[in-house]
C-alpha cells in the first residue's frame, strides 16, 4: 500500500515537472512585420498588432502568464486587453516595440 502511494505521487510530481519544464522552454516572444507572437506551449497563442499597443509597464502581478519569471511587464492593447510576459531584455524588448509604435507609453520602473 505504501509503495501504491509513493509511485502515484511520484508520477504526479514527476508529469507536473515534465509539464513545467515543456512550458518553460517554449515559451517566446517575436517581433515580425508590426505584430507580436507570443507562444508558451500548446496553452498560448496570442498575436498582437503593435499599432493597439497603448502600454507598456512593469508590473508585480502574480497571475498565470506566459512569463518564465516574476521580474514581468504588463503589454496593455485593444481597448481593454493586456498580457503579462518577461522577455529576458525588457529594454531592447521595449524599444524594439516603441520603434514600430511610437505612441507606446513605457513605464519600466
Amino acid at each position: 500500500m505504501i509503495w501504491q502511494d509513493t509511485w502515484l505521487g511520484f508520477s504526479i510530481v514527476a508529469i507536473t515537472s515534465i509539464f513545467l519544464f515543456h512550458l518553460f522552454l517554449t515559451t517566446y516572444y517575436i517581433i515580425d512585420g508590426g505584430q507580436l507572437s507570443i507562444r508558451s506551449g500548446f496553452l498560448v497563442n496570442i498575436k498582437i498588432e503593435i499599432s493597439s499597443i497603448s502600454k507598456v509597464m512593469k508590473s508585480n502581478s502574480f497571475l498565470s502568464s506566459p512569463a518564465t519569471s516574476f521580474d514581468r511587464i504588463e503589454i496593455r492593447y485593444n481597448k481593454f486587453d493586456s498580457v503579462i510576459i518577461s522577455p529576458s531584455d525588457k529594454s531592447a524588448f521595449t524599444e524594439a516595440l516603441k520603434n514600430l509604435n511610437p505612441s507606446i507609453e513605457v513605464k519600466l520602473e
